[in-house]
């Protein structure tokens, strides 16, 4: 019961400190529910269930949490708390240090790459011409190599 709590507990500071992010970027006029909104075919499929998912994991991990299936290795069960507390720490750690950043470096390399089809097709060789002068990440002017 010790651990059902524990995990409990590390949920609601783990979705706690998602939604507050969100909840304080709608009260700045940060738009923050824009997944699956104005797209088409693949992306917008993509978009949609990383939002189902992520609406509906927090109901699973609670329902398996109370369902109690678990392997009686107290170890094992000590582990996973350590895991999930420093999971929860780095989550805290990126939330604030990334400021009104919504996507982690996985999503947000995917929405990039998405952008980037886009804006290759809006602007064609304007785009490309621009590209050569930004680093995709970070968006300052690449370093000339030196001659």
């Amino acid at each position: 019961m010790v651990y059902q709590i524990i995990a409990i507990l590390l949920m609601i500071v783990f979705y706690g400190i998602y939604f507050i992010k969100q909840l304080k970027q709608r009260k700045r006029g940060i738009q923050t529910n824009l997944l699956g909104k104005e797209k088409e075919g693949f992306t917008r499929f993509i978009e949609v269930t990383l939002k189902i998912v992520t609406y509906t994991v927090p109901v699973i991990e609670a329902i398996s949490i109370f369902q109690n299936t678990h392997l009686d290795f107290v170890g094992l069960r000590i582990i996973g708390v350590a895991l999930s507390a420093f999971g929860v720490i780095i989550f805290a750690v990126s939330v604030f240090t990334m400021r009104d950043s919504l996507l982690v470096i996985v999503l947000l390399h995917l929405q990039i790459t998405i952008e980037e089809n886009f804006l290759l097709t809006a602007f064609s060789d304007d785009y490309l011409t621009y590209k050569k002068t930004v680093c995709r990440y970070i968006g300052r002017k690449k370093f000339k190599p030196i001659q």
